[in-house]
């Protein structure tokens, strides 16, 4: 299974300030466990570029190998 999201980093009212990035890279976890994901990579691109590549999860569940920015997923 493959899914596309497409997220807003805009800070919410109410939420402390803090590093984008980590923010960013907390709601993929977020959704990943909400969505009972084992494992995905993510990465996101601007002009072309990759500018945010991680893993998230694991690649092999049993054996408890992380995904990482480079785990094909098979779906």
């Amino acid at each position: 299974m493959r899914i596309l999201l497409l997220m807003s980093c805009i800070q919410p009212a109410g939420y402390p300030a803090s590093d984008p990035v980590q923010t960013f890279d907390q709601e993929f976890e977020r959704l990943r466990v909400d969505l009972k994901i084992p494992g995905m990579s993510v990465a996101v691109l601007q002009e072309h570029e990759i500018v945010f590549a991680r893993g998230f999860g694991y690649a092999d569940l049993g054996e408890k190998i992380p995904a990482t920015e480079n785990t094909p997923i098979i779906g």
